[in-house]
């Protein structure tokens, strides 16, 4: 690849900027573009606050893309207001990123939120289960991970009472695990 002034243009490390509506996106080449014989040009786009869309055209191949390809994918690239907080963000009308024209924060915030609601509620259950199973004589839960020989890991969790290392060791070889040390004992 050669930049219009005859030298080598080096398109991994390539970084244009431009200022959209007071806000600066900046432009780089994904590394997904070298990594992979044959694949198109994939530029992506970032903001300030690391907000990031991406635009592949398939009619580009990497191998003969230029900086003046990826100036030309930057030129299209639009912004508009986030729908929940007003701030910046992409108008998927123009790459590809969110099609809710949420803003990254407001897209975190609502995960995040979901998230550690999720996870109170599997909280709550594994408490009525740890309650359930201590009236029922157990004294200890074992929360471990199952790593089968074939690699498709899976979590287990088992009660037990007054379980014993070598206890513990056998269940988790019972259930097909080829490492036995890979859990946690917690009393009830």
């Amino acid at each position: 690849m050669q930049s219009q002034h005859g030298e080598p243009q080096n398109l991994r490390t390539l970084l244009l900027e431009r200022v959209i509506d007071g806000v600066t996106v900046t432009a780089s080449v994904s590394p997904c573009a070298w990594m992979y014989p044959g694949h198109p040009l994939q530029v992506k786009f970032t903001l300030p606050d690391g907000d990031e869309a991406t635009l592949r055209p398939r009619e580009i191949p990497f191998d003969s893309a230029t900086a003046s390809d990826v100036r030309t994918l930057l030129d299209r690239v639009r912004l508009c207001k986030c729908v929940k907080c007003g701030n910046p963000t992409f108008d998927p009308e123009t790459v590809s990123t969110r099609p809710s024209r949420d803003c990254r924060a407001c897209v975190k915030a609502e995960t995040d939120a979901h998230f550690r609601s999720t996870q109170q509620l599997a909280e709550r259950g594994m408490a009525r289960a740890n309650a359930e199973k201590k009236a029922e004589g157990f004294t200890h839960r074992i929360d471990g991970w199952i790593h089968p020989d074939d690699g498709d890991d899976r979590a287990l969790t088992l009660w037990m009472r007054n379980p014993t290392t070598e206890l513990i060791f056998a269940e988790l070889r019972r259930c097909g695990s080829e490492v036995s040390s890979d859990y946690r004992v917690v009393a009830l």
